[in-house]
């Protein structure tokens, strides 16, 4: 109980005991009930204090403090503490309880040999945290080349393409053609700007067109940088955003995702757009950027499209036109992990898994106009002293 995270731990475990009649809540306190803390000990073999067990029908699994919080290191140098960051306990529990419920984890593959973003990496540019991700959401991950195969293993039944930087050789588009059409498999494709991965053919089967144009929105830009750097707030309802229907979603460098007529049986969805001012920009190179009727795409832009085949055991896939939405330094911007852990869900098919978050500290804010930051100045700076200089003036006057 002297612990600082216990109030959360205890509290979220009663929140889950509240809500499912078939979870059983036990606190042990060693300093008050010794002689039971000393039967678990032995029964679970425990180690450490400070941990909370789950037990499904004799499967145990621990987690630890380790496994539920975050904390910021940055001022560890200047001789500061580890500073709390955030509360993961939630992912971590439901993840645990998932495990031993379900048993095995699912497997997502990750293509490899075309420059992708690597899990592994744990820079800015990397997916390390993306990974981590998965890890707490029961789901495993591993590298996949193709570059050696003529098909699939049929072991997989998702695959992730993140970033490429190069264009896929001719027999890995092959057996991805077949991976749709044969094993009708699932895949995530989170292809950039400025880059010919190759797939058009597969692109084109499915009914959707990769365009080769930056998605730029004046409306919607971060603030002090390009207009190519957006967020987006406009989703068409799905599975998918049904949980992230009020938080934005950020891209720093996007390309247009469409739909498009393909007679292949797929009932496709544009998932997410721009606002009407925004536009996809064929003249990426030139600057400042300029929206050209003849050349550029009209806004709405959307860039990402969900695709379905209408039959059984249908394959299911989704292509969003930017990777670094889901990069170390961008994933846990708003609704980024959210989208993420949503899209891989619907692919797996656990709909019933909304994404959770991790439960930041928040630092409460104001954001003011120029004109509302005028009238503070003067109400409060200019308009309070005025106001106690004539306050003291008429009482001097009274008393004469």
């Amino acid at each position: 109980p002297t612990d600082s995270l216990y109030p959360r731990v205890e509290k979220l475990l009663d929140e889950y005991e509240g809500r499912c009649s078939k979870i059983n809540v036990e606190y042990i306190d060693p300093a008050k009930d010794l002689a039971r803390a000393e039967i678990l000990v032995k029964k679970y073999n425990i180690e450490k204090d400070g941990i909370v067990i789950f037990d499904y029908k004799g499967k145990t699994k621990f987690v630890g403090a380790e496994n539920i919080a975050e904390y910021d290191y940055s001022g560890v140098y200047q001789g500061m503490p580890p500073q709390f960051k955030a509360f993961t306990g939630e992912q971590a529990f439901t993840s645990t309880i998932l495990n031993l419920i379900h048993g095995q984890e699912q497997t997502i593959y990750f293509t490899s040999g075309h420059g992708e973003k690597s899990f592994e990496n744990h820079a800015d540019n990397g997916i390390y945290k993306a990974g981590k991700l998965l890890s707490e959401d029961n789901l495993k991950f591993e590298h996949l080349s193709l570059l050696d195969k003529e098909s699939v293993p049929d072991n997989v039944k998702l695959i992730v393409i993140a970033g490429p930087t190069k264009a896929f050789m001719p027999n890995e588009v092959n057996a991805l053609m077949n991976f749709v059409k044969e094993a009708h498999g699932k895949l995530f494709f989170m292809i950039d700007p400025m880059v010919n991965v190759g797939l058009d053919e597969l692109f084109s089967y499915i009914g959707v067109s990769v365009d080769d144009n930056v998605v730029v929105d004046p409306e919607r830009k971060l603030p002090l940088v390009s207009p190519a750097n957006l967020f987006v707030s406009d989703y068409q309802f799905h599975e998918i955003t049904k949980s992230i229907t009020n938080v934005a979603t950020i891209y720093p460098l996007a390309r247009p995702v469409r739909k498009i007529e393909s007679g292949s049986g797929f009932r496709n969805l544009e998932l997410m757009h721009t606002s009407d001012k925004g536009w996809g920009e064929f003249k990426y190179n030139d600057s400042p950027f300029k929206f050209d009727n003849n050349e550029d795409i009209k806004g709405p832009v959307p860039i990402g499209v969900v695709c379905e085949e209408l039959k059984e055991n249908a394959s299911k896939i989704v292509v969003l036109g930017d990777s670094d939405f889901i990069i170390n330094s961008q994933i846990n911007n708003l609704g980024n992990s959210d989208l993420f852990l949503n899209i891989i869900n619907w692919l797996v098919e656990r709909e019933e898994l909304i994404a959770i978050s991790p439960k930041v500290l928040e630092r409460v804010g104001m954001i003011l106009s120029s004109g509302q930051v005028s009238f503070i100045l003067f109400a409060f700076v200019l308009g309070v002293p005025a106001l106690w200089v004539g306050v003291g003036i008429w009482v001097r006057i009274a008393r004469r």
